[in-house]
Order: C-alpha cells, then sequence, then structure tokens
C-alpha cells in the first residue's frame, strides 16, 4: 500500500517502528493469522486498559485493507480464500476485534458499522443491500 504524502513519510513504516511488537495487516490471511493471545488493542486505538498497570507494551494492531473503500461483501466472496489480495469482510474484521477486545475483563464498546449498505441505499440499489447484509449472516 502506498500513499502519496507531500513529506514522503510511510505511516505504515513508523506505526510498525515506534509500537514494538505490533503488527500490520492488509488482507483478510494477515489477520485470521493475527496472534490474538499477544494483541492488546485493534487499529492503533488503545481499547484495552489490562496491560497498562503492569507497565508492558502495547501490542497493537492496525488494517489497511484497501487504496479506497473495501467491496461489497457478495464481491468479497467471490476471491478465492487463499488469495493474498482479498480483503476481509465485515464479519472476519468484528470476529478478530471482539476476540481480542473480550480479553479486558473490564469489558469493551465496539461499534460496528457497514458503510456499503448505506452507500448502496443512498444510490437506491436496494438488491446489492440485501445481497450484501445476507454476506453478514452466512
Amino acid at each position: 500500500m502506498e500513499g502519496n504524502r507531500l513529506d514522503g513519510k510511510n505511516l505504515i513504516d513508523l506505526f510498525v517502528q515506534r509500537s514494538q511488537g505490533s503488527r500490520f495487516v492488509s488482507s483478510a490471511l494477515a489477520l485470521n493469522d493475527l496472534d490474538i493471545a499477544n494483541t492488546d488493542s485493534v487499529l492503533g486505538n488503545r481499547i484495552c486498559s489490562f496491560r497498562e498497570s503492569r507497565f508492558q507494551p502495547w501490542l497493537l494492531v492496525a488494517g489497511l485493507f484497501t487504496e479506497s473503500a473495501l467491496p461489497y461483501d457478495y464481491k468479497i466472496s467471490e476471491y478465492e480464500p487463499e488469495d493474498e489480495t482479498r480483503p476481509p469482510s465485515l464479519v472476519e474484521m468484528t470476529d478478530v476485534a471482539t476476540k481480542i477486545l473480550n480479553k479486558n475483563s473490564d469489558g469493551f464498546f465496539l461499534l460496528v458499522e457497514n458503510e456499503n449498505t448505506d452507500t448502496a441505499n443512498h444510490a437506491s440499489m436496494v438488491q446489492i443491500t440485501l445481497l450484501d447484509i445476507s454476506q453478514d449472516f452466512m
């Protein structure tokens, strides 16, 4: 994944360098291969607090899966399962996030939104909306 920053900095590289032990993922395969037991937070946000009192480093995970918007879930299902370019579905991302956040004995709040269904509804693409939503429950 490449960006076009005027200062030439690669924020992905900076994230990995500054967050010792943190992981950057860019595909469904990489997301599903995460070491959940040794990951404390999702998308670089300091969501969990149970390690802070022990003065241990945070092990974060950040994921960028496409150059722009994620494809509709029904399009993701058209990828081969082992395709290294396949972005994760909303269900896969939510599953990994809840597994990581469930380790927090204080509980957590996670807001999950499927932006594609909102976009499809605004464009009066009801069939796409229903198809995408049905993928979330399969």
